[in-house]
């Protein structure tokens, strides 16, 4: 609602005063060009700020959650194969002495 009422504040006064209605335009360009210029280094020093919170607490959960049950399997494949080897049994197949 400022982005309207401004403006429309400024071409009332210039039009009481008898002021150029074009210089009065250039001057809001100049300072909306500023405020935008201020706003977009803003979004850049965040981008900057966000970067820290996400490499140290959500990438580590991320590769937790990504990697963890690979190894698991594997470490459990690797468990049954070394602990089970020496066994005749472990092949599945019974042996019955007779």
């Amino acid at each position: 609602m400022e982005d309207i009422k401004s403006p429309a504040a400024m071409i009332v006064q210039s039009e009481k005063f008898g002021a150029s209605l074009a210089q009065a335009l250039k001057v809001y360009a100049d300072a909306l060009r500023t405020r935008r210029l201020r706003a977009e280094a803003a979004v850049a020093k965040a981008g900057i700020k966000v970067l820290f919170p996400i490499v140290v607490f959500i990438l580590p959960v991320l590769f937790v959650i990504t990697l963890v049950p690979g190894m698991l399997s594997v470490l459990k494949d690797l468990a049954i194969r070394t602990c089970g080897a020496g066994h005749p049994s472990s092949s599945g197949l019974a042996i019955h002495a007779w």
